[in-house]
């Protein structure tokens, strides 16, 4: 039963992933026209609040060696919960393309809700941030965390390393 029920949920997971490389938005879209070396969306929102959430819950709760374990954790981690978020699209981006160097990595989250995002940016900066205008986007960042995020619209918000999302 649990062997099934593993395989539906990444069958369900390749399905969303084409689905959201087939249709990306105009914030993936962007990134994409840089030097990404991996691009990997999760879409959170199709699963968390689908049909199959109480079965997810249930397999997320078995042990921590499981990835989604750890889920319950991220509104004391990052401000936001699973099930507020529709489609995380995670980035790795190479400055120049060069092979060899270290990536810096991005993240782009498309919530639920505005106040998510607002949660969300707040909690992954850290406290006293500052602010600073990048390619004409007002972004907030932190240099003892070496965070940084800017809201690409109500309910997206781009956050990473600094460097990373200057780039989303």
């Amino acid at each position: 039963m649990l062997l099934r029920i593993l395989t539906v949920l990444c069958l369900s997971s390749l399905l969303a992933a084409q689905t959201a490389a087939a249709e990306p938005t105009d914030a993936l879209a962007s990134v994409l026209r840089g030097n990404p070396q991996i691009v990997l969306t999760l879409d959170f929102g199709r699963h968390w609040r689908g049909p199959e959430r109480e079965t997810l819950q249930q397999i997320s709760s078995l042990h921590p060696i499981l990835p989604s374990y750890h889920l319950k954790d991220l509104p004391e981690q990052v401000g936001i919960a699973a099930d507020a978020i529709d489609r995380l699209t995670i980035i790795a981006v190479t400055p120049g393309g060069e092979i060899g160097v270290r990536p810096s990595f991005a993240g782009i989250v498309e919530a639920v809700d505005a106040k998510s995002i607002d949660g969300l940016i707040q909690k992954y900066v850290g406290a006293d941030p500052t602010v600073a205008i990048v390619a004409g986007r007002e972004v907030v960042r932190n240099a003892a965390s070496g965070r940084e995020a800017h809201r690409i619209d109500p309910r997206t918000a781009a956050l990473g390393e600094f460097g990373a999302v200057g780039t989303c």
